[in-house]
């Protein structure tokens, strides 16, 4: 068996991102703010990227009660993103639009019908253009 101090990890370097979050713990603001960063950096998924968020957020937020949201996204560099202005909403739309285009050809007597179902691509621009996202300055 291991024993491992929190206060151990104060200082130590190129620790896993489990450890890196614990070290969050024991650290300074400024150092707090460093590793959020890395470890936001090192995301390789969205959905990682959204869980180690909202970890560094919590552990934040309780351990410097006086910080804002706002104040912790500015220390993690992050900023909202207006949805409409991303490459997967423009590329919805744009798919939107021709298919449109191609139904009200096929309404002109044209028999053909997109086999693309526009529920989903409606379901997903209402979707997206409701929600805005946040997308770190470093990643």
């Amino acid at each position: 068996m291991t024993r491992l101090y929190l206060s151990d990890l104060r200082e130590r370097q190129g620790l896993s991102p489990n450890l890196a979050l614990l070290q969050l713990l024991v650290t300074d603001q400024a150092k707090s703010g460093e590793i959020g960063k890395v470890l936001l950096k090192t995301a390789e998924t969205d959905g990682e990227f959204e869980r180690r968020l909202s970890l560094i957020e919590t552990i934040l937020g309780n351990k410097f009660p006086e910080l804002t949201e706002e104040m912790i996204m500015q220390i993690l560099d992050l900023k909202k993103m207006d949805i409409t202005q991303s490459r997967f909403y423009q590329q919805i739309i744009r798919e939107g639009l021709q298919e449109g285009r191609q139904r009200g050809l096929s309404s002109r007597g044209s028999s053909t019908r997109s086999s693309r179902g526009s529920s989903t691509r409606s379901s997903r621009g209402g979707f997206c253009s409701s929600v805005s996202f946040i997308k770190s300055s470093v990643w």
